[in-house]
This record gives structure tokens, C-alpha cells and sequence, in this order.
């Protein structure tokens, strides 16, 4: 009998000194497929400061560093993840004379819910959005080959305005990169005996 207790203790000591191990990835399908991309992308501009404020590109895109696809040597890139749980956001693009600035928000499902040009203001809650965060994407028009430029379209970057009462965080949950690759691949092939370069999102109506 003694010897039972002690292995049965024995055996609830080890049970408890086992480290908790995270739960599995999500594997990713065709279902999820836009949530769990949308995620990867929001997570990289996180990763890079781009949480509850602008993670400015400063200078033109290489040709050989391709953070998304298609992206132009002509435009400065700005973006910022906003958790809309916490509160709503409100961003102005400022007066920029003559040079392009939009503005596009998509939210977590990939779906476009407004594009705004510069001067131009707007404000998102999580009811519009749909999903609890939003990322505001930035386009600003330079010139790759003028220094001069890219400095004034620099200043142009730092002028716009965000309002939020509260940044809140970013918690998503953790994509297979395994399925998700081969669920990219799988559409891509698939859109290309329709003659398209990969599935394509808009506005959800």
C-alpha cells in the first residue's frame, strides 16, 4: 500500500513539473484562407512598429525586396495595425498640394472598407469594420530618383494625424505555415486557368 502512494505520488509530482506547450497551429483551408493570410501580413507590419501608429517605408521599394506583392518604385508605403475592440480610430491624410496620398483600409477578412484621398479625413469603429482589427495602408507618391523628393514626401508621411483613446493589442491566433502555403499555392493554381495572378478582394458587397 505504501508503495502504491508513493508511486502514485511520484507519478503527480512529474504531472506538474511537465512544462504547458502551446496549443497546435491552426491549420489553414480554403475557408479560412483570407483570415489566416490577412493575419500573416497584419503580423508583419506589427512586427515592424506598426501597431497603433504608422510603420513609415522612407525610401522606394527595391526591386528585390518585396514586402507585398506588385509593389511601385514611384510610392512611399506606410501602415498601421489598429485593434478596433479598443476603440475607433480616426486617421487624416494632410494637404499634400499636388502630390498623391491615399488612403486604404482593409480589414481582417481582406475586405476593403473605404479608400480616402489626401486632404481627407475618416473614422472607423468595429462595427463598420467588421472584424477587431483594421490595418490603414498609405500611399505616397515620389520621386525614386530625386532626394530632394523623398525627403518632402517624408515630411508628407509624418503629417498624418491619428486619433485613438486606446491603442489596445494584437492577438491572433497562430497560423500552420505548412497548409497555409500549400492553401496559397492551391489558389494560385487555381486562378491561373482563369488567367488571374491570385485571388482578389474588394469591398464585401
Amino acid at each position: 500500500m505504501k508503495a502504491d502512494r508513493f508511486i502514485l505520488a511520484a507519478f503527480i509530482g512529474l504531472v506538474l513539473t511537465i512544462p504547458a506547450f502551446a496549443d497546435d497551429p491552426t491549420l489553414v483551408n480554403v475557408s479560412n484562407f483570407a483570415r489566416a493570410e490577412t493575419d500573416m501580413y497584419f503580423s508583419r507590419f506589427v512586427a515592424r512598429g506598426g501597431f497603433g501608429k504608422f510603420d513609415h517605408n522612407r525610401t522606394p521599394t527595391p526591386i528585390d525586396k518585396q514586402d507585398v506583392v506588385r509593389m511601385n518604385r514611384d510610392t512611399l508605403y506606410s501602415a498601421a495595425v489598429f485593434d478596433l475592440d479598443a476603440a475607433p480610430v480616426s486617421i487624416a491624410l494632410p494637404e499634400s498640394g499636388k502630390r498623391f496620398m491615399s488612403l486604404l483600409l482593409i480589414n481582417e477578412d481582406h475586405y476593403v472598407i473605404d479608400t480616402v484621398y489626401s486632404p481627407s479625413s475618416v473614422t472607423i469603429t468595429r462595427e463598420q469594420a467588421g472584424t477587431r482589427y483594421l490595418v490603414a495602408l498609405v500611399r505616397t507618391f515620389v520621386n525614386a530618383n530625386d532626394s530632394v523628393d523623398v525627403k518632402v514626401a517624408n515630411a508628407a508621411q509624418d503629417d498624418i494625424k491619428i486619433e485613438q483613446a486606446k491603442i489596445g493589442k494584437f492577438e491572433v491566433p497562430e497560423w500552420d505555415p505548412v497548409t497555409l502555403k500549400k492553401a496559397r499555392e492551391a489558389l494560385q493554381a487555381l486562378f491561373a486557368l482563369e488567367g488571374l495572378r491570385g485571388p482578389r478582394f474588394g469591398r464585401k458587397d
